[in-house]
């Protein structure tokens, strides 16, 4: 696993709720994993404002997550292309959170559970921050299939081969 320490201007919004999440999920010892474009921002890479931050956690930790905070799991199956078993909105800072549990994607007609393996630890103030390493979050985007996606991982694939 690679160690970033971040060296870019993040909102101080964003910075406050990176830093409550990796808290809460750091100190009871439980895999998490921040995905979108929160991920790519902290990889340094310029994606303008971010209006939420997207965290991959297992069913375990989203059960968990609901009896600390009481909350209500809002995951539903109405998506044709997105699913997770959880979908919570917990209360973590400025800047919205969702945490979405066995999260999975559905392209090339079939559904493809998005478990990044592939991480970057981030230090945001003093705590660490996980992401995928910048090519699985660009294969992730892919999945996606949505244009801005597909600009997203264009712009981290371009940043990969510059380097």
């Amino acid at each position: 696993m690679a160690e970033i320490v971040v060296s870019l201007m993040l909102s101080n919004d964003v910075v406050k709720t990176l830093e409550t999440t990796a808290s809460l999920f750091n100190n009871e010892g439980h895999e998490w994993v921040v995905f979108g474009g929160a991920a790519m921002a902290l990889h340094g890479y310029d994606v303008g404002n971010i209006n939420d931050i997207d965290i991959v956690v297992s069913a375990e930790t989203a059960a968990w997550l609901m009896g600390q905070l009481s909350l209500e799991n809002q995951a539903d199956t109405r998506s044709p292309r997105f699913q997770s078993d959880y979908v919570l909105r917990p209360n973590l800072g400025p800047t919205p959170v969702e945490v979405l549990a066995n999260f999975r994607i559905r392209a090339g007609g079939m559904w493809h559970w998005v478990r990044p393996t592939k991480l970057a630890s981030i230090c945001v103030r003093q705590q660490t921050v996980f992401v995928p390493e910048v090519k699985e979050l660009a294969e992730i985007f892919d999945l996606c299939g949505r244009a801005k996606d597909a600009v997203k991982s264009q712009m981290l694939m371009a940043g990969l081969s510059a380097k």
